[in-house]
């Protein structure tokens, strides 16, 4: 932004009189005659020939109103470039989320909103949920979901729907035969992460002999997974820990051990493993949809976080 005694100097060359320029500036005479004079002492020369009428530029005048106008030039450059900025932004929204939600959850629900809105664009962050905490904070995403409990005052966090756990047992395993009447299989999904309240579940220590693979501490699934299995009276033999819950899925279906899983991963099951329902009530989470406290979001943003609250409600 210019300073004012700049743009008093601009308005006197453009209307070629102190008194006409005044007038258009909604400021006395003289206190526009003061605030020039003020700016000529800076630069050490005289930018109007007071002695012609019309006022006329001094040489020195000349030079520094190409210069003005250049600079004005690069003000209304940069004035209309943040404003596409913010346009653009006004039509995208940035949502995180980790690995099963960004392959399975977002893909349809994405799909369907933007039938609706064609001209906004959505870019998707897959990270765990500790980049996603971090992302919220520099304001790369604009929200999140996950699973977790985030405490602390930054954060805003709404559930917006629920999920089961089930248990993945590899096809080999010797159990699955005398079990095999309480084995899921999709048509026992009365949603696309919920089971069906008449599901058969079993306790987790039918499975005490098998080796487990947990994800890695401070991920719910671990802690909820530790408490299943104790609440069945045993400790799991843990054969390996692991970051994602789809490595998990898939290393049961090589058949390397149990993993505990989301239900809604049984409508892509292969057939290399077996599901099983648990009698549990840690077996069911909230998903949490989460955002920046105090954060003012477009209003695109905000309709399409509520068309994703209103489908993982469905």
């Amino acid at each position: 932004m210019l300073r004012n005694s700049v743009n008093y100097i601009y308005q006197v060359y453009k209307e070629k009189s102190f008194s006409k320029a005044a007038q258009k500036l909604f400021v006395s005479q003289p206190a526009l005659s003061a605030a020039i004079q003020k700016e000529e002492a800076v630069w050490g020369c005289a930018f109007f020939d007071r002695s012609t009428n019309p006022i006329e530029l001094t040489p020195e005048g000349r030079e520094f109103i190409t210069a003005i106008e250049r600079m004005r030039e690069i003000q209304q450059e940069l004035e209309d470039s943040f404003a596409r900025c913010i346009q653009a932004r006004q039509h995208t929204v940035n949502i995180g989320a980790p690995t099963f939600f960004c392959a399975y959850i977002l893909p349809p629900i994405l799909q369907d909103f933007q039938r609706g809105h064609p001209h906004c664009q959505i870019n998707v962050i897959e990270a765990s949920d500790n980049d996603l905490i971090e992302c919220l904070q520099k304001d790369t995403i604009d929200a999140c979901l996950t699973v977790q409990t985030w405490s602390g005052h930054m954060f805003q966090t709404t559930a917006i729907g629920e999920e089961d756990i089930i248990l993945a047992v590899p096809a080999a395993a010797p159990m699955n035969k005398r079990l095999s009447e309480y084995q899921l299989g999709p048509d026992d999904l009365k949603s696309a992460s919920r089971l069906r309240d008449d599901c058969p579940r079993l306790s987790i220590g039918e499975f005490k002999e098998l080796p487990f693979l947990l994800l890695k501490q401070g991920n719910d699934m671990y802690s909820r997974g530790m408490k299943i299995c104790k609440q069945g009276g045993f400790a799991p033999n843990t054969f390996v820990t692991l970051d994602q819950l789809l490595t998990s899925y898939h290393m049961a279906a090589a058949g390397t051990g149990a993993a505990f899983i989301r239900a809604g991963l049984m409508r892509y099951a292969s057939g290399e493993v077996c599901f099983y329902g648990l009698d549990s009530k840690d077996t069911v989470r909230s998903i949490h949809l989460v955002c920046k406290k105090n954060r003012a979001l477009p209003d695109t943003v905000q309709n399409f976080l509520s068309y994703l609250s209103h489908a993982c409600n469905k």
